[in-house]
């Protein structure tokens, strides 16, 4: 089904027939129904009049509804991916402290750089914000959960967490 007919029927009294015949006329989204008004949709077939005023405002509740939600949602992503950062620069001086007390050399060295990977993941996320919204949110609260079991954990579980974080978060980009 095409992405114009499946928005189009969410509106009620449209059904996958009449949303192909609207799409036909030219009323392909709900901007285009509120702009043609009454008098485009009256010259469409099979469209009852009486359903028109009800088929307007139903337009202009998901218009507006839909502009909100998801300035609300990315507003919601750009939280989650700072709140990230700030928990892997956390992390990072964490570690920090663990190189000074054990001495703990290469797998400090690789935890470093694993921090690095993860925040330059989360640099990208935010420059490429308001694609694939519902793998973005399903790939952060992967990597959250990772991120907030390493709590008190030693220098390689930390790189282990660490790396799954990094995982589901290279996985939005696939």
């Amino acid at each position: 089904m095409d992405s114009h007919v499946k928005e189009l029927t969410r509106l009620r009294g449209i059904g996958p027939v009449l949303s192909r015949r609207l799409i036909e006329a030219g009323l392909d989204s709900f901007d285009a129904i509120l702009k043609g008004g009454e008098e485009r949709l009256t010259a469409v077939r099979g469209l009852n009049p009486r359903w028109i005023p009800s088929i307007l405002s139903q337009a202009a509740a998901m218009k507006s509804g839909a502009e909100g939600d998801r300035e609300q949602a990315l507003l919601e992503m750009r939280n989650r991916i700072d709140s990230l950062a700030v928990t892997v620069q956390d992390l990072a001086a964490c570690v920090k402290d663990l190189r000074g007390s054990e001495g703990a050399g290469a797998v400090g060295a690789k935890v470093e750089a694993e921090i690095f990977r993860v925040l330059a993941l989360l640099d990208r996320l935010r420059a490429s914000m308001g694609r694939k919204m519902k793998r973005t949110g399903k790939g952060l609260g992967r990597a959250a959960k990772n991120l907030a079991s390493l709590e008190g954990a030693g220098a390689a579980e930390i790189r282990k967490g660490l790396k799954k974080s990094r995982k589901s978060l290279e996985r939005i980009f696939a």
